[in-house]
């Protein structure tokens, strides 16, 4: 019979962890944020919370004739609304009694400030994606001249029983609107995660680009917080986590007069990178502050991290948006 009189593990199981923690405190797993490199800051405003933004209209042409008097034209000036619209904080507490007895006390205390940072931030990009709402009405086609900039992907070949996955043909439709509407820059793709799934499952290979050559810089972003997925027709396409449910909306596709009803979707945006003309605004009035004090009455430390911004419709015409499939979405 062995002997158990010694210090061994059947005797000794309260000096022995459970479970073994390691030391190393890990966060968890954030997807990339892409929205701030593509919002028209404004950075020239003045006091207070609102003002209006002043813009010019464009020149205006006539035919000459011989002999008659020139035509002296005005020049239109418009206003466009902006509000500091959004105060927001991140706020945690570490407690004394936390700090005396936890071996991961310091690693948690000292990733505070990129958390909340992180969380603001992350917060905002939603925000910035969402106002697509306002840039344009949910069930309409939002036609400007012919075109329309709201509608279901999924058009292929003439018919549109496709639905819910963007194809080739959606992508060129957008890149016409927004050309012959005179947004020439490089046009830049939003699409929800799922779309990186179905659009090389369901659309010819051939019209996408990888970019190997360039692979390291583009996917891995030359910029912080680009996750770049395929190019299409000469557009980039990036994915994102953030863009906002659709909870249902009938519409139609780019061609055809049939809709149909997508529920749990979501929008794939396409517009020209134009600065002072992309379709989204933005600006700072206090950016994210970190700060933090001891409370001797609860006998913990508090940190808070507190910016405050505006968020706007920038130029409305530059947006083409896709209704398109995520994980969840029945179309009927």
């Amino acid at each position: 019979m062995a002997d158990l009189n010694g210090i061994n593990s059947e005797n000794m199981s309260a000096a022995i962890r459970a479970k073994i923690y390691s030391g190393i405190l890990r966060t968890q797993l954030e997807p990339e944020l892409t929205a701030m490199n593509y919002v028209d800051m404004i950075t020239s405003f003045p006091d207070g919370e609102s003002w209006e933004d002043v813009e010019i209209g464009n020149g205006t042409v006539h035919d000459y004739k011989e002999g008659n008097a020139i035509t002296y034209d005005g020049i239109d000036i418009g206003t466009r609304p902006f509000e500091i619209n959004n105060y927001k904080y991140s706020g945690h507490y570490v407690t004394d009694k936390f700090v005396q007895d936890s071996y991961l006390s310091g690693q948690i205390t000292s990733k505070i400030p990129a958390i909340q940072a992180r969380a603001l931030m992350a917060d905002l990009e939603a925000k910035i994606w969402a106002l697509q709402s306002k840039v344009q009405t949910a069930g309409d086609s939002n036609e400007v001249d012919g075109y329309r900039l709201r509608y279901a992907a999924g058009y292929v070949d003439g018919t549109a029983d496709a639905f819910g996955t963007i194809t080739p043909e959606d992508v060129s439709y957008g890149i016409t609107a927004l050309d012959d509407l005179g947004y020439t820059g490089p046009k830049v793709m939003i699409v929800p995660t799922f779309q990186q799934h179905l659009i090389p499952k369901k659309c010819l290979s051939a019209a996408l680009t990888h970019n190997k050559a360039w692979e390291g810089i583009v996917r891995e972003g030359a910029m912080s917080g680009t996750k770049f997925a395929f190019n299409i027709m000469g557009v980039d396409v990036y994915t994102s986590s953030f863009l906002p449910k659709i909870a249902s909306e009938a519409i139609k596709p780019h061609e055809g007069s049939t809709a149909k009803t997508l529920t749990n979707a979501f929008p794939a945006l396409l517009f020209a990178n134009m600065p002072e003309r992309r379709p989204f605004r933005m600006a700072w009035r206090k950016m994210p502050k970190f700060e933090g004090k001891w409370n001797m009455d609860l006998q913990r430390e508090e940190f808070v991290t507190v910016c405050r911004y505006g968020l706007g419709v920038g130029d409305s015409k530059n947006l083409v948006v896709m209704v398109c499939s995520g994980p969840k979405t029945t179309i009927a």
